[in-house]
């Protein structure tokens, strides 16, 4: 497959330099990196932008570039940020600009080199091609600075052999004649160049010749779609003409999926690719035999053969979004591609509100989103478990209130990199999908009725509906979301996320144990403080009860090769007021992104009854109906990995004086992974909620509203079966983050 560079700037603050006036200024600008360097292929460059207060930014000897907000040579920003910079194919020799940042009279410059076409590198400006059933002469341009002597070239046939011959390179293009074919079926060859010097320098182009009968006709999408309801085999020469949205370089080009509770298919996302027409309204997935099938780069514009490939139809109903798939495509059903970058998709901007089925399998960007968990990586589980996992669903909401799920494999490149998840809001921008995730939902009725047919439990998967939509990014600079929090359209009542090792008299707290303290918003003295008005409590028999500290995998990482790195420093784990490395991992299993300590990032209790909930009480005294809707945020898991049986379903309710109770949503909550007894159920980490409480005006103004998570009924799981077992006494059930929200 063909490989476009994506660059992301490492996070290394370098500071500017001497004042222009000679004068000390003591003002901050600075960016990620000061050299940068880009692929000859279009693309985008994020710069991180480090300065605290207002900023300009210019460009100097390079029209090739251009920011992403504005089409002026000149964009300006406030304090840390991400400078979006967007920058043109570069046809000839390597080329240079300079990005200046200024604040005040300080200055730093960015040096920016784009390597050309012509360069010591090589590759086919379109990896596939089609020629005519007649013969000739045919060409290919090709971009390098080699020379033919400095290169190899050889030819592998699919089928009929030696129709290739006399392959010569001419300027910047490869020439060579083909013989007539005077066959009724097309056939297929590979020719390959690299450099004789180093092997690994290579690309490859993939030829088809038609037949000498052969007639193709062209269909759109509405046509291919009006095919089959329900799966066909497609035999006619039918082509589809549309744009590539995907790749893998990132790990996150398409889902990866579980083919039992034990085994998954990690290398799906490399087969798949999304194709969407012209004008993005419309799109289907196209899944490859192998990765190597797969010739194309994103961003292409391919013309797709369709004979041979198996069309299914799936959805349509009250859960599901009506969409389409191609399976069985090989290299030689890409008949031709056309290279093109991001620019040459149409702008579609949705709230997520707005998704209809039509936007499936098409580019789309979700505006003014917000990702409600503020601790943690995009990956938060356990990664001893991960072949019981394939991806992980990370709640994504937007100002009004409506939410989904970001997406993103386990393995993808910044699952687990270091950074965590921006804590703003913003733009995310990605393919809409609909996945299932059987370790967050499960629909029970359906495994008894694919058991009944004789399957078996193992293998029952991608039964699980979290939503009818979600988005999944194909790189980490899609998710172009604030990173601090103060940058976002939320303000926090109070959020319950680590405990403050410095007061163990508040991790062990002042009522015997039985209240936490929020860690927002922070005070210098939590005991001594009367302003704060929530609190979290476990509420057994009438009366507050204890509850302990247990684990969580908060751990951002970053993770290499599977192992998590440097386990001791406490990375991206905070006190109470704010400052990090106070939690570290546990030594013995450094490898599983594990935070384990005796006072625990996450609670729990056993015991649980209908009549024994959590508890959490907050203050809307200063709330008004424009700060509507207010959400609760959570993350909960049930057991330790050993044992099962804490309940499986759960009701979030409201009420104004802690005795009427309202029923805001009913929710599920995952068994943890079971070491030798793995279920597709499980889950090897915290689920995350997000939910809005009901826009009532009775709630705003008052000094104390209460929240409660109350088991609903006695209803466990067993590893067995998914539900319809009593709750058992000693298995626990812990929450390890909450908050709750209102848009500023």
């Amino acid at each position: 497959m063909k490989r476009y560079l994506y660059i992301l700037c490492t996070v290394s603050l370098v500071f500017s330099c001497t004042p222009q006036d000679g004068l000390i200024d003591v003002v901050e600008i600075g960016a990620g990196e000061k050299n940068v360097e880009l692929g000859c292929m279009p693309g985008e460059y994020t710069m991180e932008v480090y300065a605290d207060g207002e900023w300009s930014a210019s460009i100097t000897g390079g029209d090739w570039l251009l920011f992403k907000d504005g089409s002026s040579p000149g964009i300006s920003g406030n304090g840390d940020s991400r400078l979006v910079i967007g920058y043109q194919m570069n046809r000839g020799k390597d080329r240079a600009a300079e990005v200046v940042l200024s604040r005040g009279s300080r200055t730093c410059t960015v040096s920016i080199v784009q390597e050309g076409i012509i360069s010591s590198g090589l590759y086919f400006e379109n990896a596939n091609m089609l020629v005519g059933a007649d013969g000739g002469q045919a060409s290919a341009k090709l971009m390098t600075r080699l020379a033919e002597d400095e290169m190899e070239m050889d030819v592998r046939y699919d089928g009929a052999q030696g129709w290739i011959s006399n392959i010569v390179k001419e300027n910047n293009f490869l020439i060579f004649d083909v013989l007539a074919n005077n066959t009724s079926l097309m056939r297929s060859a590979v020719v390959t160049v690299r450099s004789s010097e180093d092997p690994a320098i290579e690309d490859e182009l993939h030829i088809n010749q038609e037949g000498n009968s052969m007639v193709f006709t062209d269909v759109d999408f509405s046509l291919l779609k009006g095919l089959s309801s329900s799966s066909v085999l497609i035999e006619e020469n039918l082509v589809l003409t549309g744009r590539v949205i995907n790749d893998d370089l990132q790990g996150n080009g398409g889902e990866d999926v579980n083919i039992s509770s034990t085994l998954k298919d990690s290398g799906r996302s490399s087969r798949v690719i999304y194709l969407q027409d012209d004008s993005a309204m419309d799109g289907v997935l196209v899944e490859f035999e192998t990765a190597e099938d797969n010739t194309t780069s994103r961003f292409d514009r391919i013309r797709l053969l369709l004979s041979g490939l198996t069309l299914t139809c799936k959805g349509g109903d009250s859960e599901e979004p009506l969409r389409y798939e191609l399976t069985g495509a090989t290299a030689a059903n890409v008949l031709e591609s056309e290279s093109g970058s991001i620019s040459d998709l149409p702008v579609k901007k949705r709230r997520i509100s707005e998704l209809t089925d039509d936007d499936v399998y098409t580019y789309v960007t979700l505006t003014d989103c917000e990702i409600p968990i503020r601790k943690g990586p995009f990956v938060p589980v356990d990664l001893r478990y991960t072949d019981a996992m394939n991806k992980y669903p990370m709640p994504l909401r937007d100002r009004d209130g409506a939410t989904t799920y970001l997406m993103s494999n386990l393995d993808c490149s910044w699952a687990r990199d270091g950074r965590g998840m921006p804590q703003g809001s913003g733009e995310v921008s990605g393919v809409i999908v609909h996945e299932k995730c059987d370790n967050f939902e499960w629909d029970n009725a359906e495994a008894t009725r694919l058991l009944a047919t004789g399957m078996t439990l193992d293998y029952i998967t991608g039964i699980g509906t979290i939503s009818r939509y979600q988005i999944r990014p194909v790189t980490r600079e899609e998710i172009a979301i604030a990173e601090d929090f103060e940058d976002g359209f939320s303000g926090m009542i109070a959020e319950y996320r680590y405990f403050n090792r410095n007061y163990d008299n508040i991790v062990k707290n002042v009522d015997e144990d039985y209240t936490m303290y929020p860690t927002w918003p922070t005070v210098p003295s939590p005991t001594d403080d009367t302003s704060l008005k929530s609190r979290f409590i476990r509420w057994k028999d009438g009366h507050q009860e204890m509850f302990l500290t247990w684990r969580d995998w908060s751990h951002l990482g970053p993770v290499e090769n599977g192992v998590v790195t440097d386990p001791s420093g406490g990375n991206g784990v905070y006190d109470y007021y704010g400052r990090s490395a106070h939690w570290s991992v546990h030594s013995a299993t450094a490898s599983s992104g594990l935070i384990y300590d005796t006072n625990g990032p996450a609670w729990y209790c056993t015991q649980w009854t209908p009549e024994q909930y959590w508890l959490v009480t907050f203050s809307t005294e200063d709330i008004t109906a424009a700060n509507f809707p207010l959400s609760v945020n959570f993350g909960a898991e049930n057991g330790l990995g050993e044992t099962v049986g804490a309940p499986r379903h759960w009701v979030l309710e409201y009420s104004l004086d802690n005795t009427v109770w309202t029923e805001v949503t009913e929710y599920t909550v995952p068994d943890f992974t079971v070491i030798f007894q793995k279920r597709s159920w499980q889950c090897p980490g915290y689920k995350y909620f997000s939910f809005n409480l009901p826009e009532d005006p009775a709630i705003l103004g008052k000094e104390a509203v209460y929240v409660r998570l109350r088991p609903d009924g006695s209803n466990a799981g067993s590893t067995g079966s998914y539900d319809g077992n009593a709750v058992v006494p000693a298995c626990h059930s812990s929450i390890d983050y909450f908050s709750i929200r209102y848009v500023k």
